[in-house]
């Protein structure tokens, strides 16, 4: 029976997301990541053909680190509703796990983190759906366009120039959701009475 290998595809997996939130996708290379396992490249390239499959590897991993990020925080709202949580989510992210934020959300090509948010965004619309009463279609612009306020301000926050207090940003945050609610709720209502 062969020898059981030391370094398994997840080990690697995650030895390179932990190199990427520290230094950034940059730094994602075979030497520095042989040297964050303490090993030779050899374990790297007997788990992965080449360093672009790799890559994508950690890709899809940091995309299932922001979603049970923001899941997490839907799941711990408390005397929040969880749409708002996953917005604040968003920015806090963007604060803490800035190398990751910027290559899921500031790097083209990466912005699905291999198809591991596109279900997130799908289950916000669905909560705006609910809280609106408005069809998936309808409930995702509203979703997409209150995203684009969000998503600013967590740039904002990844690029370290959001020095705004915590309550500020939160009532931002409602008041912009609030507004397209408001928005889309006269808008049905001039649809109803043509």
């Amino acid at each position: 029976m062969p020898p059981k290998t030391k370094y398994t595809k997840e080990a690697i997996v995650s030895a390179g997301l932990e190199l990427v939130r520290q230094d950034g996708i940059d730094s994602l290379n075979a030497r520095n990541l042989a040297a964050r396992l303490g090993s030779s490249t050899q374990p790297v390239f007997s788990r992965f053909p080449d360093m672009d499959s790799l890559k994508s590897a950690v890709v899809e991993a940091a995309g299932s680190f922001f979603s049970d990020y923001v899941q997490r925080a839907m799941e711990n709202a408390v005397g929040m509703p969880k749409y708002k949580a996953s917005g604040l989510a968003y920015i806090r992210f963007a604060s803490e796990e800035r190398e990751l934020f910027r290559l899921l959300f500031m790097t083209p090509g990466n912005s699905d983190g291999d198809g591991k948010i596109a279900p997130l965004a799908d289950r916000l619309a669905d909560i705006v759906s609910g809280d609106t009463g408005a069809d998936h279609d309808s409930a995702m612009l509203i979703h997409c366009e209150n995203w684009v306020f969000v998503h600013g301000l967590a740039v904002m926050s990844a690029a370290g120039s959001n020095d705004w207090q915590q309550s500020l940003i939160e009532r931002m945050v409602s008041d912009v959701y609030l507004g397209l609610k408001k928005i889309y709720s006269e808008r049905e209502e001039k649809r109803i009475e043509e």
